[in-house]
């Protein structure tokens, strides 16, 4: 497997911790395992990537096409699966407080599982249509960091509109809610919430 961190631009530092393109051949097998965690994942299929299946959303088989954009929550449990097949892709890993900023209000990327995002709206649609009129990784990456800092690299870098949300919605309620209804309607998950109010 050919593992490659992609160098992130300063605007962006703020909000990426990490970018990496994962290239596999056919002939090999790869077995991941992760610990849970918060921080989401955008990832972006390259063309000749396989069409595949992964489970690793406690038996939920997520099916995954070449030349698409996904969006993967955040883990509450470990996940260990396999990828079989011939891949190519860019991973991009946000801090927490930036998936928030990436989808605003929609806070049902934060569980464990993955989403096919390529045609959520128009602005993904020309992203992912950038991407794979691009031989080169580096400008298929460029495009998707043009994209990343429209979106969200002159955007605060602190957590204090999770925590302005949360104390909205316990005032509504009279602390009579849930905090994993309370995280959903922020946009984070629990956990992140809890590390925002301390």
């Amino acid at each position: 497997m050919e593992l490659i961190q992609l160098p992130i631009c300063g605007a962006l530092q703020a909000h990426i911790s990490k970018a990496l393109y994962i290239k596999q051949q056919t002939e090999n097998s790869v077995r991941f395992k992760l610990v849970p965690r918060f921080y989401g994942l955008w990832a972006f299929t390259l063309e000749s990537s396989d069409p595949m299946t992964i489970n690793f959303d406690n038996g939920k088989l997520h099916n995954t096409a070449p030349g698409n954009i996904y969006s993967g929550g955040s883990g509450y449990v470990p996940i260990d699966f396999e990828i079989p097949c011939k891949t190519e892709w860019i991973l991009v890993l946000p801090k927490p407080h930036s998936t928030a900023l990436f989808w605003r209000e929609d806070a049902n990327h934060f569980a464990n599982t993955m989403y096919c995002v390529t045609d959520m709206n128009k602005n993904l649609r020309i992203l992912n249509d950038k991407i794979n009129s691009f031989k080169l990784v580096s400008a298929k990456w460029e495009a998707i960091q043009e994209y990343l800092l429209q979106k969200i690299g002159y955007a605060p870098t602190n957590n204090i509109n999770y925590v302005n949300s949360a104390l909205s919605m316990m005032f509504k309620y009279s602390g009579m809610v849930d905090i994993r209804e309370i995280a959903k309607n922020s946009c984070t998950c629990d956990r992140n919430l809890r590390d925002s109010f301390q």
